[in-house]
């Protein structure tokens, strides 16, 4: 595995209680932007930080979640919100906006595909749920630091195997790169919700790809 590079000016470590908020707001800024289903569904930037506000509360106490910080400032550039794949949802889900509803049941899709060929038990399979890098920060290889640092933590913890639904070319390209194989995927112009093709209108972008790496 290889491990992360040093990228001057930024730093790298388990997120602390006290970078929820700054790691929620960057996620929420990212995908209700950029995320393709999210754009699709018309989901906002207040929606998804209900959303990852109680993911990220959840994800502190396992210490499996990475950000990246400048060292100067203190500022969040970069997340890598990680989970055991075992781990159920929070309460609350309910209670978020109906519109994550097609975005939720997909994902559950390719979830209850991987459950049902590898049966994961608690402490064996990481979750890369949300990778995030705030757009002035791009093209500096945080992505790709993050993960192998997520990768290197979970190892360390004694995790097996570490998974991943990416949503678009560019996130699957990323993990890819970083020794990720497909395993499973849903077409967006195929998938169904309700008897509706909610994401037939998703371009370029093609599908959302399950994808494992063994640790």
């Amino acid at each position: 595995m290889k491990s992360p590079e040093n990228i001057p000016g930024v730093e790298f470590g388990p997120m602390a209680a006290g970078e929820h908020a700054a790691v929620r707001d960057l996620i929420a800024d990212t995908f209700s932007r950029y995320e393709p289903m999210a754009v699709a569904a018309g989901q906002t930037y207040t929606e998804f930080q209900a959303l990852v506000g109680l993911l990220a509360a959840e994800t502190t106490a396992q210490d499996l979640t990475i950000r990246a910080r400048l060292t100067a400032t203190g500022e969040i550039v970069g997340v890598m919100l990680t989970t055991d794949f075992t781990t159920p949802m929070p309460d609350g889900m309910d209670e978020l906006s109906p519109g994550f509803a097609p975005i939720g049941g997909l994902l559950a899709q390719l979830e209850n595909w991987y459950q049902e060929a590898k049966s994961p038990q608690p402490g064996e399979c990481l979750d890369f749920a949300m990778l995030a890098v705030a757009r002035a920060h791009g093209g500096k290889g945080i992505a790709q630091n993050l993960v192998r640092a997520c990768l290197d933590n979970g190892a360390a913890q004694g995790f097996r195997s570490a998974v991943t639904e990416a949503t678009n070319r560019t996130s699957q390209r990323v993990f890819q790169k970083l020794g990720f194989n497909e395993l499973f995927s849903v077409s967006y112009k195929d998938y169904t919700f309700n008897g509706d093709r909610v994401f037939a209108s998703i371009e370029p972008d093609d599908r959302t790809a399950l994808m494992e790496r063994l640790l």
